[in-house]
């Protein structure tokens, strides 16, 4: 990265080149995601990071047919925050979007919040999902006690995305949350 030169110490000089590589070779998409200035923040300090990187990585990718969109990986609560923080995360994309747009007019743009805490955000949701292409969320095996179920929660996420032409995945995770031999979360679940 031009951006940011430092790096971890990898075997490969470019893993999203060998990536992108190998998935234009099996006929395969990739959805990079672009990076996380820090999980929950749609900041106007987080955007111009997100300007940044996204027109990085389509300088140095944008070539690759398996190039399929951006994914913004800060993630977020179900319930998009108070008010501030949904008004925060409306700004962000609608700055964003139109952004990418120029860049890469046929790319989707994805967002994967958590399925929590959904009840009371559907205003919210109808302003943000005019922004994006894809929600992606996570979770509805693991919902809190007292909320929606996991069906409950993607039935209310479909209807929300069907009101406005986004597309609704789900992102399956399959981690364990704390492994017995050092309490590390978020570790790879035995097959």
């Amino acid at each position: 990265s031009k951006l940011f030169p430092g790096r971890m110490a990898i075997a490969c000089a470019d893993p999203l080149e060998a990536i992108l590589s190998e998935a234009d070779r099996l006929e395969m998409y990739v959805m990079p995601g672009v990076g996380c200035y820090a999980f929950f923040d749609y900041t106007p300090g987080s955007l111009r990071w997100h300007k940044r990187v996204a027109e990085e990585l389509w300088e140095r990718y944008g070539h690759h047919s398996s190039f399929y969109g951006w994914y913004i990986s800060a993630e977020k609560d179900g319930s998009l925050g108070d008010e501030a923080e949904r008004a925060e995360i409306v700004s962000f994309f609608e700055q964003f979007t139109p952004y990418v747009r120029r860049l890469a007019p046929d790319k989707p743009v994805m967002l994967a919040p958590n399925s929590y805490h959904l009840k009371g955000a559907e205003a919210a949701y109808r302003r943000l999902l005019p922004l994006l292409d894809i929600l992606c969320p996570f979770g509805f095996h693991r919902m809190p006690p007292g909320d929606l179920t996991g069906e409950e929660a993607a039935a209310t996420l479909q209807a929300l995305c069907d009101q406005s032409g986004a597309h609704l995945w789900m992102d399956l995770e399959s981690f364990c949350f704390l492994d017995h031999v050092g309490g590390r979360p978020l570790v790879p679940r035995p097959v």
